[in-house]
């Protein structure tokens, strides 16, 4: 092949769905015995490449010499995603490939996932239990609301409590308590209403009145 590239293939960590991720570079070495012609530089669906620095490639490149390509991800659904970068020349063997593979993951998550709380007499609140709130986008998210249904209450709380925005990559809090007027179990629900894609981030809650 004509070409050789350094890294061979990117990984890319997990990045919230519609939020682009840091470029990474590719180093392009031109291996063939004269000048080659980069014609196109193409990457499959949820990825970006582009010539880059001081020697982006596009056009010629003489025998041995060297480019760059920055290639990014941005995710538009969960889960794994394989792609490629195609760069087609004028040699033999056109194009080759750099494959990419990444992962979209939810814009923001909220850990615990669900809550479960201990039964509790009626009219009484119980002790309050935290949630973070994790924003993996590539920007600042904005929340609107923080509820929680029924006998549930939410609140931000903690050090870094949950309040109208969340910067990239950011974490906060918020807590619930668990205050039934009835006895038997209970259920409701924690909503957190934010500016992501796939929002609202939703929690399970449940409890018992006794």
């Amino acid at each position: 092949m004509p070409l050789s590239f350094s890294p061979a293939s990117l990984t890319f960590t997990a990045k919230g769905v519609g939020a682009t991720s840091a470029p990474k570079t590719v180093t392009v070495t031109n291996k063939s015995a004269g000048s080659i012609t980069i014609n196109t530089i193409s990457a499959s669906a949820n990825y970006s490449a582009i010539g880059s620095g001081t020697s982006p490639c596009g056009g010629a490149l003489a025998k041995s010499a060297k480019c760059t390509l920055s290639v990014t991800f941005t995710p538009s659904g969960i889960g794994s995603i394989k792609g490629a970068v195609a760069i087609a020349t004028s040699g033999a063997g056109s194009p080759q490939i750099v494959g990419l593979s990444g992962t979209g993951a939810i814009p923001v998550t909220l850990s615990p996932t669900s809550l479960t709380f201990a039964a509790q007499t009626v009219g009484t609140t119980s002790a309050a239990q935290a949630v973070t709130l994790t924003n993996n986008s590539s920007g600042a998210l904005t929340i609107s609301s923080i509820a929680a249904s029924g006998d549930f209450t939410a609140a931000g709380s903690g050090t870094a409590p949950c309040g109208a925005t969340v910067a990239a990559g950011a974490t906060c809090t918020f807590s619930v308590t668990f205050t039934p007027n009835v006895k038997g179990a209970i259920s409701g629900a924690a909503t957190v209403n934010e500016s992501a894609p796939l929002g609202p981030a939703v929690m399970k809650l449940t409890g018992t009145g006794q």
